[in-house]
Order: C-alpha cells, then sequence, then structure tokens
C-alpha cells in the first residue's frame, strides 16, 4: 500500500476562490477559533477575496501555505510579513478528517522557515486562543508574551505569542521533513532551498 503524497504549496494568484472556499470552511467548522464570524466573510464580495488572494500571492508579500493531502487541501495558514523583520502566523485550520497527522506543525514550522529565510532576524507573533491552541504553539517554539485581548461579544481570551527558536536551535532550520510527508514543490516560491 502506498502513502498518499503531502504536499505543501502557495496560494496561486488566481486561486481566490480557493480562498474564500478554504476561508468559509474554517470559519463554518471552528467558529470558536475565529474572531471573524462566517457570516461576515460570507457577505464580502469576490473584489475583496480577489484582493485577499492578491495580498498573500506578490512576490516579496504575505503568503497563504497549503496542505494538500491525496491531491485535496488539508490545512492552511497564512504567513503574513508586516513592517520591516515582524512576521505572523495566522488563521492555521486543519480540516478535521485530518487532523492528528501534524499537518498544523508543518504548517506552523514553514512559516517560521518562510520568515527567517526572508529575514534571519525575523520576529514571528501570533495571537491565539488561551485554550488548547496555546498548549500546540508551545510545542511549535511560541512563547506567550502575557498580553491578552479580550472579545467584546462572547468574551473569549486570546493570548500574543512569539517564536522564540526554543524548539529549534537557533540558527538552524527545522527538522527536514521525511520525502513521503512533505516533498518540496517546485512552484513554491517561498520555498528556502536547504
Amino acid at each position: 500500500m502506498t502513502t498518499p503524497k503531502v504536499m505543501i504549496r502557495c496560494l496561486q494568484p488566481d486561486e481566490w476562490r480557493l480562498l474564500k472556499t478554504l476561508r468559509l470552511r474554517a470559519l463554518a467548522c471552528d467558529p470558536e477559533s475565529y474572531w471573524e464570524t462566517v457570516d461576515e466573510a460570507s457577505a464580502r464580495d469576490d473584489l475583496y477575496w480577489n484582493t485577499c488572494a492578491s495580498r498573500v500571492t506578490t512576490p516579496q508579500g504575505s503568503r497563504m501555505f497549503i496542505v494538500e493531502h491525496a491531491e485535496i487541501v488539508a490545512a492552511f495558514v497564512f504567513g503574513v510579513k508586516k513592517d520591516h523583520d515582524e512576521y505572523s502566523v495566522g488563521g492555521l485550520w486543519v480540516d478535521p478528517a485530518h487532523r492528528r497527522k501534524g499537518f498544523g506543525s508543518l504548517l506552523a514550522q514553514q512559516v517560521v522557515t518562510w520568515a527567517r529565510a526572508d529575514s534571519p532576524a525575523a520576529v514571528i507573533r501570533l495571537w491565539c486562543h488561551t485554550g488548547s491552541a496555546l498548549a500546540f504553539y508551545r510545542r511549535n517554539g511560541f512563547q506567550s508574551l502575557d498580553r491578552f485581548r479580550t472579545h467584546d461579544l462572547d468574551g473569549r481570551r486570546i493570548v500574543e505569542m512569539e517564536w522564540r527558536g526554543t524548539r529549534w536551535p537557533s540558527g538552524s532550520n527545522p527538522p527536514r521533513k521525511r520525502a513521503d510527508r512533505a516533498p518540496k514543490n517546485p512552484r513554491d516560491p517561498a520555498k528556502s532551498p536547504d
């Protein structure tokens, strides 16, 4: 029996419909993980989604990384390039059928690798809920900055975290992925050579 292929790739400029579909699926499936609601996102017009896709596909801009497993999108995350050496992880989502396979960690590591390849002095931050997501990001090298926000409507709390390189030694890359789990995609401009 052969193992289905796993591939990480970037969203392409003409894939705004895929971006919209994935974001709406994530919001509908896990509404407690996001501040935006599926109703708010559904109300946005096609120009909004096309603009979002453009922002994450410009050569020197942000990225949307996608994990495909057996040619089906299993997970995605946004790597957001901010000012100077600032980057953030956002919107990480794994389809429930593909959870507990390491795809979330693979994507968090991908954003760190991409940001550090772009800027060795990269500061990589994120906001996450104080529940199970907090433990997930700690396992992936992020530490709490003890800065909190509370959602006005439902009281959920989020905390700001920063990648401190605790998972991988300073100056090194994350562990190499096994070829059968995450082959490199030659179309992926965000990949840095190892």
